[in-house]
C-alpha cells in the first residue's frame, strides 16, 4: 500500500513540478510518509520513474492482449483512455525520455511496449514480425508520433478535447498510411485466452 501511494503522489508531484524539479521530500510531503520511508522503497527520483514507466506497460500490456479490433483501433483507445484520464501526465511521461538518468529504465519499457504494438499490427497483417520489418516501422511511427504530440503539449495551457483530438489524429493519419500502402485490412482481433 505504501509503495503505491508514493507512486501515486510521484505522479501528482511530476505532473505539477516536472522531473527535474520535483523532489523527493515533495513527494514523501505528498504521499504522507516521512522521507526515510520512501527511501526505504525507492532510492532515487529516477526508480521511481522507472516504476511508474513499468507499471504504465504492464497496463497497457493488459488493456492490449484483452481488447478486441486491430491492433490499431486498440492503441488508439489506449491513447485515448491515457490521455483523458490524466493529459498532464501524458505529457510528463514523454518529456521524461531526455533525462539520461532514467533512459535505461523508460527506453527498456517503451520497448516492450512498442514489441507488444508491433506483434499485434503483424498479425493484423498476417506477417511474421521476425521476418518483415513493417510492423515494428509502424509500431514506432504511431509511438513516436504520439511522444511528439504529448511533447508539444508538454507545460501548455489546453484543452482536454484538444489534447486527446491531436493524439488520435496521430493514430488515424498513421492508420491511413498504412491502409493505403500495405494493404493493412481491418480484422477483428480474438481475445487472449
Amino acid at each position: 500500500k505504501t509503495r503505491s501511494k508514493i507512486i501515486e503522489s510521484a505522479y501528482a508531484v511530476f505532473a505539477q513540478f516536472g522531473y527535474e524539479q520535483a523532489t523527493l521530500t515533495e513527494i514523501a510531503e505528498k504521499a504522507d510518509v516521512h522521507l526515510q520511508t520512501l527511501v526505504r522503497h525507492f532510492n532515487t527520483k529516477a526508480e521511481i520513474m522507472a516504476t511508474i514507466h513499468t507499471s504504465c506497460t504492464d497496463r497497457f500490456e493488459i488493456f492490449f492482449l484483452e481488447q478486441e479490433g486491430t491492433a490499431l483501433a486498440r492503441w488508439r483507445e489506449w491513447i485515448k483512455i491515457r490521455s483523458e484520464g490524466a493529459p498532464e501526465l501524458f505529457g510528463f511521461l514523454t518529456d521524461t525520455y531526455r533525462f539520461p538518468v532514467i533512459t535505461p529504465q523508460a527506453q527498456a519499457a517503451v520497448n516492450r511496449g512498442k514489441e507488444l504494438l508491433a506483434n499485434g499490427i503483424a498479425e493484423d497483417m498476417g506477417v511474421n514480425p521476425a521476418l518483415d520489418i513493417r510492423p515494428v516501422l509502424i509500431a514506432c511511427m504511431l509511438m513516436e508520433g504520439n511522444a511528439h504530440v504529448g511533447q508539444y503539449w508538454a507545460g501548455k495551457r489546453f484543452k482536454k478535447t484538444e489534447f486527446v483530438a491531436s493524439l488520435v489524429e496521430v493514430v488515424d493519419v498513421a492508420e491511413e498510411l498504412v491502409a493505403e500502402h500495405l494493404g493493412l485490412k481491418n480484422r477483428s482481433r480474438k481475445k487472449a485466452s
